[in-house]
């Protein structure tokens, strides 16, 4: 589990989930976005979530994107259970997309990013979403 002190974006993607990616309506996070900024106590950051969250409002608004719901689902590799849980899923361009985001990291390894890959496609040929196409 990541700590609230070490994950810096835990603001912002909170606020994301609970409004356009939940509701699927962009004017929500929009709405959000102000209450969320009067939260940050460090200038710095206050000043990187408004950055971060106008620049995240000025792309989905010229996109032709619409949000899906995509559930958890856990899978089982050799014996071992494993949870599979994008961020958000969308139809982009007439593709369904399970997404997955890395905001408070470095992009991972490519090797990392296979096993994860590999984990998502495994989820569909064990019955989840076969819909969904995973883009990290």
């Amino acid at each position: 589990m990541t700590s609230t002190l070490r994950d810096y974006y835990l603001g912002i993607r909170n606020t994301l989930r609970q409004t356009h990616w939940a509701t699927h309506d962009l004017s929500t996070f929009e709405d959000a976005v102000e209450h969320l900024l009067a939260q940050q106590e460090t200038p710095s950051k206050r000043e990187n979530y408004e950055k971060l969250a106008m620049a995240y409002i000025d792309y989905w608004s010229r996109q032709d994107a619409v949000f899906l719901d995509v559930e958890s689902t856990r899978i089982e590799i050799a014996g071992l259970p494993i949870s599979i849980t994008p961020e958000l899923g969308m139809r982009h361009h007439g593709d369904n997309l399970a997404v997955k985001l890395w905001l408070n990291a470095y992009q991972p390894k490519r090797t990392f990013r296979q096993a994860v890959q590999y984990m998502m496609e495994e989820a569909k040929r064990q019955g989840w979403r076969t819909d969904l196409q995973p883009v990290l």
